[in-house]
């Protein structure tokens, strides 16, 4: 951190490449109204670190309200400066946890630490839970699961009433034995024997 201004200028010049798994972690010496405290002052680059990320399709990872760096004497001006960020492409893998500080300086410095698990691919964690095999309804509901599954069922089997060509066009007409009857509609010998199979 120089006397004065910042030393980001590098970073600030740098293109990132968004197909790119990209995450950002440092100590970034920036306050700014989007992770610091409402009283703290914005820094004056703060807005130009802002606007990067925003371009760069970065996204602060810091949870609102915590602190990462503390004062030795002074409690009131700890601050947010310890900031990580991560791009549209890593945020979409779902590697990443969610971002933890310490929320107290580690022994023998004035910052937290920040804590941020990576998943690999192969982790268990990535993986998502089994699909059950077998549909299974709840005992209690059996007879209202009954009821809607016979609705749903005569409702999708039920077929207005046509003519035997119209319903099966392959139907033959055959001459009925008994004298007092008109004749029947028999489906074809092939066609029975293969229903029967099914």
């Amino acid at each position: 951190m120089p006397k004065w201004g910042h030393s980001l200028h590098y970073l600030l010049s740098h293109t990132l490449d968004e197909t790119v798994l990209t995450l950002l972690a440092s100590n970034l010496n920036t306050h700014d109204l989007h992770w610091s405290r409402s009283n703290q002052t914005p820094s004056s680059w703060g807005c130009a670190l802002t606007n990067w990320a925003n371009i760069q399709g970065l996204t602060c990872l810091n949870p609102t309200d915590t602190l990462t760096w503390f004062h030795l004497t002074t409690k009131d001006r700890a601050s947010t400066i310890n900031l990580a960020f991560a791009n549209e492409a890593t945020l979409f893998t779902g590697q990443l946890s969610d971002l933890t500080a310490t929320g107290s300086p580690v022994p023998l410095l004035d910052h937290a630490a920040l804590s941020l698990p990576f998943y690999s691919l192969t982790s268990l964690t990535l993986i998502p839970p089994s699909t059950p095999k077998e549909y299974s309804a709840d005992p209690k509901q059996r007879e209202e699961w009954t009821k809607a599954f016979l609705l749903a069922f005569n409702a999708s089997n039920s077929i207005p009433h046509h003519s035997d060509q119209e319903v099966n066009p392959c139907s033959q007409r055959v001459e009925s034995e008994h004298s007092d009857h008109d004749t029947l509609s028999q489906l074809p010998t092939a066609t029975l024997d293969l229903n029967n199979a099914l």
